[in-house]
């Protein structure tokens, strides 16, 4: 999941520098697809790690995060584009992105200090 947010993250990085290039966009937004493509699969994996027992629900939820997710970001987008520019939305994006690896990173490292008890 790391490769796939700092590809996210890079990618709407190079979108806010490079968005007023046509064909720098349209190259990017292939490359941001293919990052986002990869990340339900990863997420709903990690899902049934931590869930084994009830992967149904574990699933449920994360398909419900996944909806919100997408609600909440285009409410910010559209709040975005409306007070100040539509070129600011990926460098936010980018910056919610680099918080979910910190966030992804760091529960990594204390679940390693921490490990299950079975």
């Amino acid at each position: 999941m790391t490769c796939t947010m700092v590809v996210l993250a890079a990618a709407q990085v190079a979108l806010w520098a490079f968005g007023a290039n046509r064909s720098a966009v349209v190259a990017l937004l292939f490359v941001f697809g293919l990052g986002y493509m990869t990340l339900a699969p990863i997420a709903s994996h990690r899902v049934m790690m931590c869930a084994p027992g009830s992967t149904d629900v574990g699933i449920a939820m994360s398909a419900t995060a996944f909806s919100v997710g997408i609600a909440t970001g285009s409410a910010l987008g559209s709040l975005l584009v409306a007070h100040l520019d539509v070129r600011t939305v990926p460098l936010v994006g980018a910056v919610i992105i680099v918080a979910a690896l910190a966030f992804n990173l760091a529960e990594r490292r204390i679940a390693d200090l921490h490990p299950a008890h079975t």
